[in-house]
C-alpha cells in the first residue's frame, strides 16, 4: 500500500489541502505557477508514498480535450479561469481519495494487529485450559490411586482383624475346654475331698 510513514503522509496530504484552498482564492493568472508547483509536489508524493504511483499518477494527469471555439479575450480569462478552479477541485478530490486510502489502510493495520493479539491471546488460553486439564486428570488419577490404597488397607485390615478374631476365639475355646477341665478337677477334688 504505502512506502512512507502514515502519519507523515496524511499531514502532507493536509498541507496540501491548505494550499489548494489557499489557490482557490486566487485567480489563473495569479494562482496558475503556484498551481503547477503544488501539482509537482503531489506527483512527487505520489511516487513516493504509493506502490501503485504509476496508476495514480495517470488518474491525477489525465485531462479531457475538448475543441473551443475561438473566445473573446473576456471569455477565454472566464474559461481559464474556470478550468484553474476545475484542475483545483480535481487535486483536491484526488488528495481526499489519498487520504483516506491512507486512513483506511491504518485501519485495516490496526485491524490486523488486534486480530493478531486476539489470536495469540485465544491460543495462550487455549494451551492454559489444556494444561489445566492435565492437571485435573493427574489430581484426578491421583486421588483414584489413593482411593484404592485406601480400600486395600480398609481390606488388609479387614483381614487382620477377622483373623484376630479368629484367634481370640480358637484361645476361647482353649480356654473354655481348660474351665471344664478345672471345673472337672475341682468337681473330683472336692468328691475325694468329701
Amino acid at each position: 500500500m504505502n512506502k512512507i510513514d502514515t502519519k507523515k503522509a496524511l499531514a502532507q496530504i493536509e498541507a496540501y489541502l491548505r494550499e489548494i484552498d489557499m489557490l482557490e482564492g486566487l485567480s489563473y493568472e495569479e494562482g496558475q505557477e503556484k498551481y503547477y508547483q503544488l501539482h509537482s509536489k503531489v506527483e512527487s508524493f505520489v511516487r513516493l508514498a504509493f506502490d501503485d504511483a504509476e496508476d495514480k499518477l495517470r488518474v491525477l494527469n489525465a485531462f479531457v480535450a475538448m475543441i473551443v471555439p475561438a473566445l473573446s479575450a473576456e471569455e477565454e480569462r472566464r474559461r481559464k479561469n474556470q478550468d484553474y478552479q476545475d484542475d483545483l477541485q480535481k487535486l483536491q478530490r484526488q488528495l481526499l481519495g489519498y487520504k483516506e486510502e491512507i486512513s483506511l489502510a491504518v485501519e485495516f493495520a490496526k485491524t490486523d494487529i488486534e486480530l493478531g493479539e486476539i489470536e495469540r491471546e485465544t491460543k495462550e488460553a487455549y494451551a492454559e485450559s489444556r494444561r489445566r486439564e492435565a492437571v485435573a486428570e493427574t489430581k484426578a488419577y491421583g486421588a483414584f490411586i489413593e482411593v484404592i490404597d485406601m480400600l486395600r488397607s480398609e481390606l488388609r485390615h479387614r483381614g487382620e482383624t477377622a483373623k484376630s478374631v479368629r484367634e481370640i476365639k480358637e484361645e476361647l475355646v482353649d480356654m473354655k475346654k481348660i474351665l471344664v477341665e478345672l471345673g472337672n478337677a475341682i468337681k473330683a477334688l472336692s468328691e475325694k475331698v468329701l
